[in-house]
């Protein structure tokens, strides 16, 4: 009997998601109609249902396999709206940082990670049906971050110029940011010989660090009589130079330290 019962009750499910699914019915109306049918089945105004329901069907499975597949079409496309929906959401949250100006470098590569990873897991037929809607987005995205990239830069650039060098590691970690923020710019198109030339500023401040602080030190021996002493500093802040010079600014062309300390 509880058999029969839920053999009934797909057999009506069906029914009613293909009246409402397929055929465009409200399941209100169609509750509202199924009460009326069986108050009128009860009362015995309905006696032979075959002029009103086919509850026959010549391939069950068939049927049941047609609406399966049509459902989890139906939900792949919903979860596809879904991934785009949230994607959107990431979207607005880094076009208010760019508009601050406080876009960070995690940001730039979480949105790219998450568009990638999400996007790639629309199935196929998905992506047929709302192949416009993800072209856009992808397009819309893809301007974005280079906006994000450019606006990234150019205000790392301003901070990374302006850090006190405190000893090598900090020499490493500004010359390497200047690097990231250089090939961002030129890779965006958006350098300018401004940028270049802080760049090239803050570079010279790196490599003249070591042989200022040692060339500091041979004036303070100067200052104190110690001439000997003063110049084995000037010859060391000079062999400095000519090494950090040619490791930061890749350049041969190596100035006199004289030029560099004020």
């Amino acid at each position: 009997m509880s058999n029969n019962r839920e053999i009934l009750r797909g057999h009506i499910d069906n029914y009613v998601r293909l009246l409402n699914e397929d055929k465009g019915f409200q399941l209100k109306d169609i509750i509202s109609e199924m009460l009326i049918y069986s108050s009128e089945c009860v009362s015995g105004e309905i006696v032979n249902t075959s002029n009103y329901i086919d509850l026959s069907y010549d391939n069950e499975e068939e049927v049941n396999t047609d609406h399966d597949l049509e459902s989890d079409k139906l939900y792949e496309i919903e979860d596809a709206k879904d991934i785009m929906s949230d994607l959107r959401m990431e979207m607005k949250k880094l076009s208010k940082s760019i508009k601050r100006g406080s876009v960070g470098k995690w940001e730039i590569e979480n949105i790219s990670e998450q568009a990638e990873d999400s996007l790639d897991e629309i199935s196929e037929e998905a992506s047929k049906v709302l192949s416009a809607e993800i072209k856009k987005i992808k397009s819309e995205l893809s301007l974005l971050i280079k906006e994000a990239k450019a606006s990234w830069a150019k205000s790392q650039l301003i901070e990374t110029s302006s850090r006190i060098i405190h000893n090598i590691s900090s020499i490493k970690s500004i010359t390497s940011e200047l690097d990231d923020v250089e090939l961002v710019l030129r890779e965006q198109s958006m350098i300018s010989q401004e940028h270049l030339d802080l760049i090239r500023e803050t570079k010279v401040r790196c490599a003249s660090y070591r042989a200022n602080k040692k060339s500091l030190d041979a004036e303070i021996a100067e200052k104190t009589g110690d001439h000997k002493k003063s110049t084995k500093l000037k010859a060391e802040a000079e062999a400095l130079l000519s090494q950090d010079w040619r490791l930061i600014m890749k350049s041969d062309d190596v100035p006199s330290i004289d030029h560099l300390v004020k």
